[in-house]
């Protein structure tokens, strides 16, 4: 293990407003923000998960921190563009092991294309799922 003199932060970034304060205490405390996102390949798949955890929260739980986290990225790549930001796409493979694998973006204007693309609302999400819940 390498001895690091950093800040880890575990968190949806599910609003900007949280994310903004997060961020400018980073830089506050001389530190430099990098974000590893990660974010499901398949929000039905995803919502699944999420009913069977041990954890239980409300649907609605869900359906706001999934777009907001996505609302909140991309408004930290358009706002903060010199903030790292690394994504990992979570699937399953064949045998229904989760798997991660990193989206390889080579500058900040393909991560806010990228990102501008994922981007859902809470009521997207619940047209998406709604189907599973029948």
């Amino acid at each position: 293990m390498v001895d690091k003199d950093c800040i880890i932060l575990d968190a949806t970034l599910a609003t900007i407003n949280g994310a903004n304060i997060k961020i400018k205490n980073i830089i506050k405390a001389g530190k430099v923000p990098i974000v590893y996102s990660v974010i499901p390949d398949d929000l039905r798949r995803a919502f699944i998960a999420f009913l069977n955890r041990d954890r239980k929260f409300s649907d609605k739980h869900f359906y706001k921190t999934h777009s907001g986290s996505r609302e909140t990225l991309l408004w930290i790549a358009k706002n903060y563009p010199d903030i790292k930001i690394n994504i990992i796409e979570s699937s399953y493979d064949t045998t229904h092991k989760i798997q991660f694998d990193e989206v390889k973006l080579s500058n900040n204007q393909e991560v806010v294309s990228y990102l501008t693309r994922l981007q859902v609302t809470e009521d997207d999400i619940i047209t998406s799922v709604s189907i599973l819940k029948k």
